[in-house]
């Protein structure tokens, strides 16, 4: 990246998704079993979140550099893993009105057409 880069407005964090621990799905009264195995895989937060793919999962966040010994770790108890990759999290949010948001979106679609392009990071709530 260049000095003009905007990752200072990021945090780089390892985000882990799972929707399911011993075969079971989890359920909301398993926060605290979560809590108690983030801490022993080394993970830094735990938190029910809503995926826009897999519906309410439990996200474990660690450090980058931490990142394949939570996953690991997490398998090894046997959480269903459905999405884990390092991403940039944004240090503050932004509101959008409607005809903003719009706009960012085709701005984003237009990112996406090229092939250099992987992920689009933003900072919008």
């Amino acid at each position: 990246m260049g000095s003009d880069s905007l990752l200072h407005m990021f945090d780089k964090k390892g985000i882990i998704l799972c929707t399911g621990l011993n075969g079971e799905p989890l359920a909301e009264d398993k926060l605290e079993q979560c809590v108690e195995h983030a801490i022993e895989a080394e993970a830094e937060e735990v938190a029910w979140t809503e995926s826009p793919l897999y519906g309410l999962v439990m996200q474990f966040t660690s450090e980058a550099d931490n990142f394949y010994k939570v996953c690991k770790n997490l398998e090894g108890m046997n959480y269903e893993i459905v999405y884990s990759e390092i991403d940039y999290l944004p240090k503050m949010l932004v509101e959008l009105d409607d005809t903003q948001l719009e706009v960012v979106a085709r701005f984003h679609q237009k990112l996406q057409e090229y092939a250099d392009v992987t992920k689009v990071y933003d900072n919008i709530a």
